[in-house]
């Protein structure tokens, strides 16, 4: 059996959201970020440690809903990060996301606008940028450079054709 695909798992998640207290929805993503960070690649840790010591401004963007994007985000020690934001009204979570899910172009726009905001438009540069999914493509083609990290077959495929880093982080 197959895993779900990423659009069945993310209505899913959302299902199980709507209609949560805010402060409920708070408190699950307190733990799953907790169970989440012991998974996170040692490799990981040490590139964004590495990218942080050579001076560049370091940012987590995830498609992920951002109230658990933020807590590994913190944990992380980046600088900043970009999430799908959970539409919340009356203090009760929704099944649906505010504006963009970050994921195929969205995740580069979003990343332009915010660098745009804070180092000034046509200031600033993506030195690298790092991707595990097919649709994590229109970013990665305008990173200096891009890595393919643990990459699933369609990236696999496209970062050999691109002369794309590929990497198996542990």
């Amino acid at each position: 059996m197959g895993l779900t695909d990423d659009i069945t798992a993310r209505s899913r998640g959302l299902g199980v959201l709507d209609g949560l207290p805010l402060a409920d929805a708070r408190s699950l993503a307190d733990r799953v970020s907790e169970a989440l960070l012991p998974r996170i690649r040692r490799d990981a840790q040490g590139e964004i440690a590495a990218l942080r010591a050579a001076g560049l401004h370091v940012m987590l963007v995830s498609a992920s809903i951002d109230l658990i994007v933020s807590r590994l985000a913190g944990e992380l020690a980046v600088d900043g990060h970009l999430a799908s934001k959970l539409a919340v009204r009356d203090d009760r979570c929704r099944a649906a996301f505010t504006g963009e899910v970050l994921e195929g172009p969205h995740k580069w726009s979003a990343l332009r606008r915010y660098a745009d905001a804070r180092f000034g438009p046509r200031n600033w540069r993506l030195a690298a940028a790092y991707g595990d999914s097919p649709s994590d493509i229109p970013l990665l083609e305008r990173a200096d450079r891009a890595i393919a990290v643990n990459a699933k077959p369609g990236l696999a495929r496209a970062a050999t054709r691109r002369g794309w880093h590929q990497v198996v982080w542990q």
